[in-house]
């Protein structure tokens, strides 16, 4: 109740407090990249790169999926700016192991459940990478260090009608190439 010269009036009783979510803040599952709604909400990004399970040639790079070179088929990935989306089409229409399917099973050593991160779509990602490289993030490594070659992430776009799809390199150019390319994944979320 509150009360002043206009009388006695009942207030809305609220449960719980203000987050006020920071960049770089440490979640312990992941770090915050970006706020929302006042800092009540937040997006944030898993600490290390996560294995797609599809081998490749080096320590820290895989494939967007193990199909062959050849298969022009795209799973979903079709938006440049709705990773989730895209995640769950993939991983609804591919059986094989993708970005998408490493991406949504992630759970950060179970602190948290499959489906809680998703494979960010081309925009996401880049403005992502953009955060990490103006701001000094604790927490958030970098396996390319030293990695010229494949220095990038996958994305969970799709190039339409193609073998390919869309990337992103650590020092802000984006492309696409095929899905057996190197790359890896860094897994987003929101809360």
């Amino acid at each position: 109740q509150a009360t002043n010269s206009a009388g006695i009036a009942n207030g809305v009783n609220k449960t719980g407090a203000t987050t006020g979510y920071h960049v770089g803040q440490d979640l312990a599952y992941a770090t915050v990249y970006k706020i929302v709604n006042n800092a009540n909400n937040c997006y944030f990004a898993s600490k290390v790169d996560v294995s797609t399970g599809v081998g490749f040639n080096m320590a820290v790079n895989w494939a967007w999926f193990s199909l062959g070179t050849g298969v022009i088929v795209n799973f979903g990935g079709a938006s440049l700016t709705n990773g989730k989306t895209n995640t769950l089409n993939i991983v609804a229409n591919l059986a094989t192991p993708s970005v998408a399917t490493a991406a949504n099973n992630y759970t950060a050593n179970g602190l948290v459940p499959a489906g809680t991160f998703w494979c960010p779509a081309l925009d996401e990602l880049v403005e992502l990478l953009q955060v990490v490289q103006t701001r000094n993030i604790a927490n958030f490594t970098n396996t390319f260090v030293g990695d010229p070659t494949w220095d990038r992430y996958w994305s969970s776009s799709e190039y339409p009608n193609s073998a390919f799809a869309y990337y992103a390199r650590v020092v802000g150019t984006q492309s696409y190439d095929t899905r057996t390319g190197g790359g890896a994944v860094r897994p987003i979320g929101y809360k």
